[in-house]
């Protein structure tokens, strides 16, 4: 028998110590040290043993970064991604680099500044100093539960699943979606039209059967017409406006409509499924008006879904959907600037949604993601249209009890608050029969629904994995 068969090897003394730990924890002592340990003990499928639902970890998350100097060197500048990076945390505080001469040092070492994000103005002399100046927020998670949702790594089976104990900020679920899209080809400059569905918002339409307007200028294969009709507006006050593929710098802008039918006619505005229609060779798809006035409620295009797991300083949104509309801000994704220590132990989990009935079908749809909303099931809700929306096993079968946490909640226990104030915050549970309004939690923790494009709030969920 080999030594590494009788003594613990490096990776055995480490659970050791982790388990350890953890005991100690129980009975006042040392307890868990960093996120690697939780991880750890998550992976063992320990985690329930030691720590419950409602228990809270408490991540620091960066606000800023900027640099001061003294000596012959005049300003230094700081990428705040590669500093967090380099120095392996984020922690509010100030960070030295000195000059000998030589080189530039920190913590007694000499080290490369590129290698940390910093550059310097002017020639560095003996005893010059740079400070990093970093500030940071908390951001706390409440454990929620344990193993209920699935890691989408086949090789891992457990789960930690966290969900911020307040609501962080607020903005669209999906933005405001195009009216029409260019599949195929270049639609030309001329007069257009698109029939009004008699059954469409009657008290809103001003009467239009049509709008009719007429193009200046050629829309590309990929471009975007959208229609300037908002909530509790009259159809008759609205432009119409053309883009280039997921631009937001309008071709051209502020069209005027009319109630005629002259020219070509590209499709109806109703609330049905997508069309596709042909003209002169070219190919358009027209959208669900209501999606096209108050954005989708389709996860596998939601802008919100997307900023959950990004850690881009910016250009976060993509576009997935033909019809999707930029969406710049927040500027950066929510994970930018996280502890990198806590980013590492976050895995992507398996998740069920339900679907509209009216464009996508009903039913639902499985994904996986990093960050993600909680459901109307794992908050107590119960079902969305006979849909459980929980996470699928790799059998496709689902649990349809809430997270532990939510287990017999009441409406105050799913009251968010975000900036001293009580927050509508976004659900991932779409309303079923309509194809633009996404399931919310109200002020007072009752189930609400609100139009994608509102500017509700986040509360971010992560799993440990």
């Amino acid at each position: 028998m080999s030594v590494s068969n009788v003594f613990p090897n490096a990776a055995q003394f480490d659970t050791m110590n982790v388990l350890l730990a953890a005991i100690a924890g129980q009975s006042g002592g040392i307890g868990l040290k960093s996120f690697k340990d939780i991880q750890m003990l998550n992976r063992l499928g320990l985690a329930n043993k030691v720590m419950v639902p409602g228990d809270q970890i408490a991540v620091e998350k960066e606000t800023a970064i900027n640099a001061t100097v003294s000596g012959s060197i005049t300003a230094a500048a700081v990428t705040a991604t590669t500093f967090i990076e380099k120095i392996g945390e984020v922690h509010a505080g100030v960070y030295e680099f000195s000059f000998n001469g030589g080189a530039w040092h920190y913590e007694g070492k000499a080290v490369e500044l590129s290698a940390y994000g910093i550059s310097v103005t002017g020639t560095p002399a003996d005893g010059d100093l740079i400070e990093v100046h970093e500030t940071a927020s908390t951001l706390v998670f409440d454990i929620v539960d344990f193993d209920k949702h699935h890691p989408a790594d086949p090789n891992l089976s457990h789960s930690i699943s966290l969900l911020c104990h307040e609501a962080v900020t607020g903005f669209a679920y999906n933005p405001t979606q195009a009216l029409l899209c260019v599949r195929s080809g270049s639609l030309p400059a001329g007069t257009y039209y698109f029939e009004v569905a008699n059954d469409y918002d009657t008290t809103y339409a001003s009467g239009y059967s049509y709008v009719e307007f007429t193009l200046a200028q050629a829309i590309p294969e990929g471009g975007q017409l959208m229609l300037s009709w908002g909530y509790r507006a009259q159809l008759s006050a609205a432009k119409v406006s053309t883009y280039q593929k997921f631009s937001s710098t309008a071709i051209e802008s502020n069209i005027a409509i009319t109630n005629t039918h002259a020219g070509t006619k590209l499709g109806t505005i109703g609330n049905g499924t997508i069309a596709t229609t042909e003209v002169g060779g070219v190919t358009v798809a027209v959208n669900n008006a209501a999606r096209a006035r108050f954005g989708s409620n389709d996860i596998a295009s939601s802008c919100m879904m997307q900023w959950l797991s990004s850690d881009a300083a910016s250009g976060w949104h993509q576009q997935i959907s033909e019809f999707d509309r930029p969406q710049t801000t927040p500027t950066a994704g929510f994970l930018y600037g996280i502890d990198p220590e806590f980013k590492a132990i976050l895995g992507r989990v398996k998740l069920r949604t339900a679907k509209n009935t009216v464009t996508d079908g009903g039913g639902y749809v499985d994904g996986e993601y990093l960050g993600w909303l909680a459901s109307m099931t794992e908050l107590g809700y119960g079902a969305n249209n006979s849909v459980y929306e929980t996470s699928p096993d790799a059998g496709g079968t689902v649990t349809t009890t809430p997270f532990a946490l939510y287990v017999d909640a009441t409406n105050a226990d799913r009251i968010k608050y975000g900036n001293g104030a009580a927050r509508y915050w976004w659900l991932r549970s779409p309303i079923p029969s309509i194809a633009s309004y996404e399931r919310i939690v109200v002020t007072g923790g009752g189930l609400g629904s609100s139009g994608a494009v509102s500017g509700d709030w986040a509360v971010p969920g992560l799993d440990i994995i």
